[in-house]
């Protein structure tokens, strides 16, 4: 028993470290020297207002400022995100349409019987451009 506990934490510890040394890596690379010469459709996986939104909507409006381009911001709830995923997995694929990713879409959905989608061979990841901290408190004066 004790064995393949180290072994699970060992292999998570590998997956962590990689994750941890490739996050600055480029995955992707505009083919297109103009790019983007007309609004770019942003997908977002949660409904307005929560952390999410916010931060896409944040996102969208600096690469805006940057790229010369609106980032349109389209909130698709629903399905843990997985709505999201088929609607940019559906859309032409010319980099006019982005969307942000749970890891639901791609550890879990691609192994549920329902799942639109069986790998995440159909998406090029991009980049991560937030972290959520969930802080656990107690009030001060609490025992």
């Amino acid at each position: 028993m004790k064995k393949n506990v180290k072994i699970i934490f060992f292999v998570m510890g590998v997956f962590g470290l990689c994750f941890f040394l490739l996050r600055g890596v480029d995955v992707a690379s505009a083919k297109d020297p103009d790019y983007p010469t007309k609004p770019i459709n942003f997908y977002i996986a949660m409904g307005v207002g929560g952390t999410t939104d916010l931060a896409s909507r944040a996102f969208c409006d600096t690469s805006s400022k940057y790229l010369g381009q609106p980032f349109i911001p389209i909130n698709r709830p629903g399905a843990a995100g997985t709505l999201t995923a088929v609607s940019v997995m559906n859309a032409k694929p010319d980099g006019y349409t982005l969307g942000t990713c749970f890891a639901g879409n791609v550890f879990y959905a691609p192994y549920s019987d329902e799942s639109p989608y069986r790998d995440i061979s159909g998406f090029t990841f991009i980049m991560n451009f937030g972290t959520y901290i969930y802080p656990l408190m107690v009030r001060s004066d609490a025992p």
